[in-house]
């Protein structure tokens, strides 16, 4: 269907000005061609403060993590009446695992009256707000203060959350919670998650998938609910010689997005049906131009974790024959728990919800099992347990599945130097552990919307099958 290659997308008009397309393109993921309209501007030192700030966004996306600080570094010097790009270079050197330049980022910010919500959630993550203290009380004010926006509200409150869940106060904890999800958070349909599930069942077949050992990347996809412990095992993995992490790239999803839009699909999968050889050459530059420039020409394992992309491993199989996938399963009242009391600034709306998330949890595991059934050999169903509780043996099986050879290096993702750029920073900085195992029951009661939303059976079912 498709006679030209397909691009990224380009100016509508020459009245749109730089930013709004440059924002557009970070909208769409497209970090790489965003910067390469910022760099003339950065390089030749004419840059204002916003384009300033959209170049530290696309250069952090695109993994140069100390282009980006230094970018930010020239904002907050050159512009001294501005506090808030103080707070994201303390978020940035905080993923870095550099807390004093964070810290030090942080006083700068407060001083220059960027007292906000974000940069207190910070400081708490790095220096414990004391639950009885003047910072405690000013976190309070602002989760009541309906004159701000409900970003900041929320993130107030949710801070608030974890000041209590630090003193053991889980249910005091869970109320700031439950504010903080009510306040903000992406909608979420049911429906239209569940059509797409049925839809993968009913129309993916996996004899769609070509026989042939088509030219391109090695690739390997890690997915898995959010917060499920794909950050952690795509920073073990990272460590190995012959792999390159893309991180969360949108290049999966978009790509699929794409291909739905070609077709003028109305339907979950019908798009697959009707497309052919020369779509698929078409729609896998297509994949690739959202990868960074040079990521295919190295000739190493590819690694890209987004854990959502478990809903298009079937889509994934016919771009790439080849590629391989691991999907992590944590125990769904853990994953449940931690996605609720997880603020995410953007999508995952089912996670404000218990009983969306329950919703989630089992459409997850129907399309994985589906998938499991379909793919065989190049999917392997990886229990976050297991890979806790035996890192070195787990690692050993999953670089087997991918086809590499075994590197201590992967027993220490902690070291490798990489910024965590998910809400999984304070896991990755303690390595590979068993501290995430079992936290849900400090809230069971809490929980118990979400155990019966599950259905008490299914759960048994779960953990039963985990546990063999």
């Amino acid at each position: 269907m498709l006679a030209a290659p397909l691009v990224l997308p380009r100016a509508a008009s020459p009245a749109r000005s730089d930013a709004d397309l440059v924002a557009k393109l970070m909208g769409d993921g497209a970090y790489g061609a965003a910067w390469a309209l910022l760099r003339p501007r950065i390089v030749g030192g004419s840059a204002d403060p916003v384009a300033l700030d959209q170049a530290a966004t696309c250069l952090w996306h695109l993994d140069d993590a100390a282009q980006a600080m230094a970018v930010l570094q020239r904002l907050v010097d050159g512009w001294p009446q501005l506090g808030r790009p103080c707070v994201k270079l303390a978020s940035y050197a905080a993923s870095c695992g550099d807390r004093a330049r964070a810290l030090a980022a942080l006083d700068l910010a407060f001083s220059r009256g960027a007292r906000t919500a974000q940069g207190l959630a910070l400081l708490n993550r790095l220096d414990p707000i004391a639950r009885d203290g003047a910072l405690a009380r000013r976190l309070k004010g602002m989760a009541g203060d309906s004159s701000l926006p409900k970003l900041d509200q929320a993130i107030a409150q949710n801070t608030l959350g974890r000041i209590e869940d630090r003193a053991g106060r889980t249910r005091a904890a869970f109320r700031w919670f439950s504010a903080a999800n009510r306040s903000h958070g992406a909608p979420y349909c049911p429906d239209d998650i569940s059509a797409l599930v049925a839809g993968q069942v009913r129309l993916f077949d996996p004899a769609c998938i070509p026989d042939d050992e088509a030219e391109g990347p090695r690739l390997v996809f890690i997915t898995g609910l959010p917060r499920s412990g794909t950050t952690v095992l795509d920073h073990s993995l990272a460590r190995h010689s012959q792999i390159r992490p893309l991180g969360e790239s949108p290049a999966l999803s978009r790509t699929v997005m794409a291909m739905r839009r070609e077709v003028g699909s109305t339907g979950a999968w019908d798009w697959l049906l009707r497309l052919g050889p020369t779509d698929r050459t078409a729609f896998r530059r297509y994949f690739l131009s959202y990868l960074p420039v040079g990521a295919v020409e190295d000739g190493q394992v590819l690694i890209s974790k987004m854990p959502l992309d478990c809903f298009d491993l079937g889509a994934a199989a016919w771009l790439w024959p080849q590629a391989r996938f691991v999907h992590l399963s944590r125990h769904p009242m853990d994953v449940g728990l931690s996605n609720f009391t997880t603020l995410f600034h953007q999508g995952h709306g089912f996670s404000r919800r218990l009983d969306w998330m329950a919703h989630m949890i089992r459409a997850v595991d129907r399309s994985v099992s589906d998938y499991r059934a379909k793919l065989g050999d190049a999917l392997r169903v990886q229990s976050y347990r297991a890979l806790v509780d035996d890192p070195e043996g787990v690692l050993r099986a999953i670089l087997s599945h991918i086809g590499l050879p075994w590197e201590g290096a992967c027993l220490s993702p902690e070291t490798g130097g990489r910024p965590v750029q998910t809400a999984s920073i304070g896991q990755v900085d303690r390595g590979v552990n068993r501290d995430g195992l079992g936290k849900w029951h400090r809230y069971a009661d809490q929980l118990q919307p979400l155990a019966h939303a599950l259905d008490p059976e299914w759960l048994r079912n779960w953990e039963a099958q985990d546990a063999s």
